[in-house]
């Protein structure tokens, strides 16, 4: 006997059987676009491209992007998938792919899901370097990324100008597939993050990604320098936590072996599908690296935890930054604020890992006054993010005081500042002169570098005195101050005389 659905039931019953087909066929369409194996298939989604194209009909295809200033280029309702990003940037300051930033939001979120300097989101914030991979580039200038972005109701692309200057051209195409009805309930949405940290702490992982939720990781990329110009740093393992475990469910055997490379990438440039090197450095001790989860995706349920050490057990100190790249259900464990753009571009002189900042020091400042400034917003070099200023007169004088000196010589490195107020000085111990200060430039910088070899303290004494004698300043300059850093010692083996 057949049985026959009827009155209320019946409508319950078309309601679900219309809400099941509807999903099921968008879930077709993802597969049927991503897919190889489906490219003879019919789409039933439309294909549309958003672009900087001039809208008056010329030849000028770009946006303009004032200093400071954000502009939205993509804003489209769902749902939808952005299948396709290219960019190509044109901006004269040295660290736009660090100053400037993608934000992406889905939904109409107030937090975004993808927040990521401009280079390192497409692979490297040390510089522009040609590459591809299965999914993310950069490529004759330009920059591309065909990592599938679905979203329901709502998308918006977001470009912010941190650098100090216009960025005269933005060029981009995005493409992005219309959908008829609406997505699977198990389609997560893209997420990107960015982290750094300048001096990487003892017996600490660097944390990559710290997510809540339920998703998969899919990518990383690894910008990385060292303080010695070496490359320790890469006997570091990853450690990948999931749901809360105690330990991690994936733990590597090196950090070249994590790229896919080995022999701390003896070639230095190869790029995979999935992994490879991007850039290598070996001068300044850099690499930047990126690995694809994409045949091996590493599923959560309710948190993940991706870290790696910098060096074995930790033990090097450099400067590590990450972008991480997943897909989770909204929503998102907030991100971390963004850093200012100051302490986002690679460093740009490697100072000793173990310098005694300047603040804290001990100075005589004969009726001078001192201050201590932060320095954040000019760049990620300076001990601490501050240094101390003493507000020096032409032919004025201070001393500095090294104290509980427990060696009888020492070789002192004085790192200063350079600045449009900035002066001169000659450093004197024992009344002779070790050394000297060029303070002036036209701008706020890290590069003031003095070596003075050699030093003994005084018999019985476990102290060593600097002293600043102001000689003038450059003819530029707007002022006499002195910026410290901060001083590094390393105890030396006197030469016994004959």
């Amino acid at each position: 006997m057949k049985r026959f659905v009827t009155g209320k039931k019946y409508l319950i019953f078309l309601f679900l059987l219309t809400l099941s087909s509807c999903n099921t066929g968008n879930l077709t369409d993802i597969q049927r676009l991503l897919s190889p194996a489906a490219l003879p298939y019919l789409k039933s989604s439309k294909l549309i491209q958003v672009s900087s194209y001039d809208t008056s009909g010329g030849n000028n295809d770009r946006v303009v992007i004032p200093a400071g200033k954000k502009v939205t280029i993509m804003d489209v309702g769902g749902p939808g998938m952005i299948s396709r990003i290219w960019m190509n940037v044109d901006s004269r300051d040295p660290y736009f792919l660090r100053r400037i930033v993608i934000r992406i939001y889905w939904d109409n979120e107030l937090q975004p899901s993808v927040e990521v300097p401009l280079g390192d989101f497409f692979g490297s914030g040390f510089q522009y370097t040609p590459y591809i991979s299965q999914y993310l580039g950069m490529t004759s200038g330009g920059y591309i990324c065909y990592l599938p972005m679905p979203f329901e109701s709502h998308a918006r692309i977001e470009i912010a100008n941190d650098t100090h200057q216009n960025i005269s051209g933005l060029y981009y195409q995005i493409n992005y597939q219309k959908f008829e009805g609406a997505l699977e309930s198990d389609v997560a949405y893209f997420h990107a993050q960015w982290r750094r940290s300048i001096k990487t702490d003892y017996d600490t992982n660097f944390v990559i990604l710290n997510a809540e939720g339920r998703g998969h990781l899919i990518g990383v990329n690894l910008n990385l320098q060292s303080y010695d110009g070496s490359f320790n740093f890469l006997d570091g393992d990853e450690m990948i936590y999931v749901d809360g475990e105690k330990n991690p469910s994936i733990r590597g055997t090196g950090t070249e072996d994590f790229f896919s490379g080995g022999m701390k990438f003896s070639k230095d440039e190869f790029a995979g599908p999935y992994s490879g090197l991007i850039y290598k450095n070996n001068s300044l001790g850099q690499i930047a690296a990126y690995r694809l989860f994409i045949p091996d995706p590493v599923p959560f349920k309710k948190n993940i935890l991706v870290t790696i050490e910098h060096g074995q057990a930790n033990r090097e100190i450099a400067d590590y930054s990450s972008t991480a790249y997943w897909y989770q259900m909204e929503p998102h464990k907030p991100f971390r604020p963004l850093p200012v753009d100051g302490q986002r571009i690679p460093l740009r002189i490697i100072k000793p890992a173990h310098l005694i900042e300047a603040e804290n020091l001990q100075f005589q400042l004969e009726g001078l006054k001192s201050k201590i400034v932060d320095m954040s917003e000019y760049g990620p070099e300076w001990g601490g993010n501050k240094q101390i200023v003493i507000e020096s007169r032409d032919a004025s004088s201070f001393g500095l005081m090294l104290n509980g000196l427990k060696k009888e010589q020492y070789e002192i490195t004085l790192f200063y500042t350079l600045g449009p107020d900035y002066g001169d000085a000659d450093i004197l111990i024992n009344n002779k002169k070790m050394g000297e200060i060029r303070g002036y430039s036209p701008y706020i910088l890290p590069f003031g570098k003095v070596i003075i070899p050699a030093v003994r303290r005084a018999a019985g004494s476990e102290t060593i005195t600097l002293r600043f004698v102001i000689t003038g300043k450059d003819p530029s300059s707007k002022g006499y101050k002195v910026g410290l850093d901060g001083i590094h010692l390393v105890p030396q083996q006197p030469i016994k005389e004959n």
